[in-house]
């Protein structure tokens, strides 16, 4: 389970901080900070595109429900610890996009990602103790 967790942190960081366009010859190089809380998620959910913003929500939260899930199960500790390394991590990744210019720092993002995250480690606390009853 280690070693999927490892790929996947990687895939992830890749993703997340790297954020390379389909296009290779538009690279995304711009820079953004966002402190207002739900400022860009009331965006998505008010965005005339119903589409772009259920796939922007989608993209902050089911990437980082795996990650939970198995940071969860790789490093078997308690819900609390993971969710602070977790959040931890998030935090950084919104910290390298905005110095390696690859994106916004966006406060939304860190709430999106953080919750999903605990929520993919409160499931596997969850089955973990079904499992045992």
């Amino acid at each position: 389970m280690k070693k999927i967790f490892a790929v996947f942190t990687f895939f992830l960081v890749f993703a997340v901080i790297l954020k390379l366009p389909f296009n290779i010859s538009t690279p995304i190089i711009y820079q953004h900070v966002n402190t207002r809380v739900f400022k860009t998620i009331a965006l998505y959910i008010n965005f005339s595109n119903t589409f772009w913003g259920i796939s922007n929500i989608i993209g902050n939260t089911l990437p980082f429900f795996i990650w939970g899930t198995l940071m969860k199960l790789a490093l078997n500790l308690c819900a609390l610890p993971c969710f602070f390394l977790s959040s931890f991590f998030i935090v950084l990744f919104e910290i390298a996009q905005f110095v390696l210019k690859k994106g916004t720092c966006d406060i939304d993002d860190v709430i999106l990602n953080s919750v999903s995250a605990f929520l993919g480690i409160v499931l596997v606390n969850f089955l973990e103790k079904r499992k045992l009853d």
